[in-house]
């Protein structure tokens, strides 16, 4: 069960940072500094 609840959670990380680039190409007017700060901090919270 953790294993699988653990795959899901990056599963769903990894979609979701995939959205966010797909966001940052329609959005492409954004600082890119701000967007990839984003992904850091959303990705890996506990750095």
């Amino acid at each position: 069960m953790k294993n699988s609840t653990k795959f899901s959670i990056n599963n769903s990380k990894i979609f979701s940072f995939i959205v966010m680039i797909i966001l940052k190409w329609i959005f492409f007017e954004f600082d890119e500094t701000v967007f990839y700060n984003y992904h850091l901090l959303y990705l890996f919270p506990n750095v």
